[in-house]
């Protein structure tokens, strides 16, 4: 359930169940190893609703919920009121055994004390993993602040406040790989990609977004922006050549392009008057181990540390709300269009050496996408993918670019030179795509990639010119 679609009726019925648990002497939170539910769980069993989705509607009695921010109204948590203790029940006075029973023998000393160290080991053992889960749970509440994050999958539907036929922007920004360093001398002068062209390009890319929302934007003004994180926003060092070449460490990365992303993405939203919403996807080069590993993908990659930065830096912003889905998938739906998000890397495709290149790869991934879902009941009518650095548009959805450009990597394989790009396209209501832009970044000074065209340069004709001075008869 999405919080822009509820009613006001609704948002008070939810607010009031809640404070009715919290009269009812439900404490507002539960601590760890407590049989007690909480009053936000005690009112989503009495509403038939998942406690996260309830927490994140009213928020907690230290971070307000989406109903606040749509209507400012928030739960009166000193309504709490502790229960009374219950005395545990007099024991029953002990009955004397008979004369004849026989009495029972002295326990071993030896026995005993094995018994105690087991379980002095065992409580142990038990406080430790209470600790960790504990420490887990908190993570993001206690250490970062952050909210809850709704269940997947997200519906973006029209606003309340949307004007008929207004359109969501939905931006596609992957594969900035963050600190790594690609020589012009080594690219022929065609190329090169550090720390300080990264800033400028992502620089570029807010400003042309920005641009493109209100400058250049015609018709009603839209209904919201969608940004997709989709992977790789740092190089990661995970092969050699990586760490050895790259500017910045791994953890160092992350630092430096949260900080960069926060300040972009702080730029389009002062700019546009509708909500932004960050939808964060791992990639290949956040691991943090050597090889890819199927297991703990999304919650272990560095990728997903940027965005929880991310969203601890913009947490003010009461307009810009973050999802980050457990699956390396992002499922989500625009005014009923169901899109899939993912990074490209376990598309069921790879290759692209071949001399058709990664359309080949990313067809095929689309297919084998759309037939995996289809066997899940979900049609998908769009799909979104980067990892290949081609801009791509296909069938059944879109390639993005990247920020870095041609490498050493891709001259090595003779791939066609594909300049620093990022998509840019709008969701129609009626006609699902309706305007498709693509993003180049790039500068002079960073490549004759990015150099135009000489203005002299002519064509050769198409056909040959007859002689002027010849004449009929001749």
């Amino acid at each position: 359930m999405v919080a822009f679609s509820l009613t006001r009726e609704r948002a008070q019925e939810l607010i009031a169940a809640v404070e009715l648990a919290l009269t009812e002497g439900y404490s507002p939170s539960t601590l760890y190893g407590s049989h007690t539910k909480s009053a936000l769980r005690v009112a989503a069993d009495r509403l038939g609703i998942i406690p996260q989705s309830l927490r994140g509607m009213v928020g907690t009695p230290t971070h307000p919920g989406s109903i606040f921010r749509r209507y400012g109204w928030i739960v009166d948590w000193s309504l709490y009121r502790p229960r009374a203790p219950t005395l545990p029940p007099l024991p029953e006075e002990p009955v004397v055994a008979a004369a004849s029973t026989p009495p029972v023998p002295p326990p071993d000393p030896v026995e005993l004390i094995r018994l105690r160290d087991k379980l002095l080991r065992v409580t142990a053992e038990r406080d430790e993993l209470a600790r960790r889960a504990a420490a887990a749970s908190d993570l993001r509440a206690d250490v970062m602040g952050l909210m809850d994050l709704p269940p997947p999958p997200v519906a973006f539907p029209a606003r309340d406040t949307a004007v008929p036929h207004s359109e969501t922007v939905v931006l596609f920004l992957s594969d900035l790989q963050w600190g790594e360093v690609i020589l012009l001398d080594a690219m022929d002068g065609l190329n090169s990609y550090n720390l300080d062209i990264a800033r400028k390009r992502l620089m570029r890319w807010s400003a042309a977004v920005i641009d493109l929302l209100t400058h250049h934007w015609s018709g009603p003004p839209p209904d919201r922006v969608i940004l997709i994180l989709g992977g790789d926003l740092i190089s990661g060092g995970i092969h050699l050549e990586l760490a050895k070449t790259d500017e910045l460490a791994p953890l160092p990365a992350v630092r430096d392009v949260a900080e960069h992303l926060r300040q972009a993405i702080l730029s389009i939203n002062t700019a546009i008057a509708c909500p932004l919403d960050v939808i964060s996807l791992p990639g290949n080069h956040g691991r943090t181990t050597m090889r890819p590993e199927s297991k703990e993908a999304a919650t272990t990659s560095l990728d997903m540390l940027v965005s929880d930065f991310l969203e601890m830096g913009l947490r003010d912003q009461t307009d810009i709300t973050f999802y980050a889905p457990p699956s390396p998938d992002a499922l989500f739906s625009v005014y009923g269009w169901r899109i899939l998000a993912t990074h490209g890397d376990r598309i069921g495709s790879r290759g692209g050496h071949g001399f058709i290149g990664p359309a080949a790869v990313a067809a095929r991934g689309f297919k084998k996408l759309v037939g995996d879902y289809a066997a899940r009941g979900v049609h998908l009518d769009l799909v979104l993918i980067g990892h290949l650095h081609t801009a791509l548009q296909l069938e059944e959805g879109f390639v993005n670019g990247c920020l870095p450009g041609p490498s050493e990597y891709s001259r090595d394989y003779r791939f066609r030179p594909r300049p620093a790009t990022q998509l840019f396209l709008c969701v129609h209501p009626r006609r699902l795509i309706a305007q498709i832009r693509w993003l180049e970044v790039g500068s002079q000074d960073e490549g004759t990639l990015y150099e135009p065209p000489p203005l002299d340069r002519a064509l050769r004709p198409r056909y040959r010119v007859a002689a002027t001075t010849r004449e009929v008869g001749g």
